[in-house]
């Protein structure tokens, strides 16, 4: 019996309008009585080839309500009814 699966979602964003990582964009996540947030911030040391990425650990929560951007050029930007354990890419919306 391996008990309750922790649950995750690996953010990446693709900034069109920024830095190409979207460095300093905020990803808050919300479900059913919770919410998280992370912020983007530059890869450093070993790591230095691997895209900047916001990681959460979720837990039981096996979906997630809304995932919301806010990009460095102040645009937001919502997904509902996000899937998890997964890496999810989001591209800025630019209109």
């Amino acid at each position: 019996e391996h008990g309750a699966q922790a649950h995750w979602l690996r953010v990446r964003l693709r900034s069109k309008s920024s830095n190409r990582f979207a460095l300093g964009a905020r990803v808050t996540v919300e479900w059913e009585g919770g919410t998280r947030w992370s912020e983007i911030r530059t890869a450093g040391g070993f790591q230095a080839s691997v895209p900047p990425e916001a990681h959460f650990g979720l837990g039981t929560v096996d979906r997630l309500k809304r995932v919301l951007v806010r990009w460095p050029s102040g645009r937001e930007q919502t997904l509902a009814d996000v899937a998890v354990d997964r890496v999810l890419t989001i591209d800025e919306e630019v209109p």
